[in-house]
C-alpha cells in the first residue's frame, strides 16, 4: 500500500486483490475467493494498519467482487495526498521499529 500511496509519477497508485492468487505476476482463475465472513474483519485489519503501520494515516478504498461465485476484495491505493508515506519495515512478530519510503516502481 505503502509503494502505491507513494505514486511520485502520478501513475493512479496500484490495485491490490486479496482471494486470487497469482503466478508470474498474472491472475490464477478461478478466484480462490474469501469466506464472506472474513470480510469485514480484513477491512478492519486495513483500517488498523493504515494508522498504525504506516506514517501519516493512509486509507485505500475496498470494494467487494464476485467472480465465478466466489467473493474477493479489490483494493484502490490512487497517490496519497500527503507523500511521502513510511511504512514499517515488517509488520507482527517480526516486526522492528525502522520505518521505509516505499516507491512503485513501473515495469516498462
Amino acid at each position: 500500500m505503502c509503494a502505491f500511496a507513494n505514486d511520485f509519477q502520478n501513475l493512479g497508485g496500484g490495485y491490490i486483490v486479496i482471494g486470487v492468487s497469482e503466478e508470474n505476476g498474472k491472475p490464477v482463475l478461478p478466484p480462490i475467493g474469501l469466506k464472506s465472513e472474513r470480510i469485514d474483519s480484513i477491512q478492519k485489519d486495513l483500517l488498523n494498519l493504515g494508522n498504525s503501520a504506516i506514517a501519516r494515516a493512509y486509507h485505500p478504498v475496498t470494494s467487494t467482487c464476485v467472480i465465478d461465485s466466489k467473493t474477493i476484495l479489490v483494493l484502490w491505493v490512487p497517490g496519497g495526498a500527503t507523500r511521502p508515506y513510511r511504512a514499517k519495515v515488517r509488520i507482527g512478530k517480526m516486526s522492528v521499529n525502522g520505518l521505509g519510503i516505499f516507491v512503485r516502481v513501473p515495469v516498462p
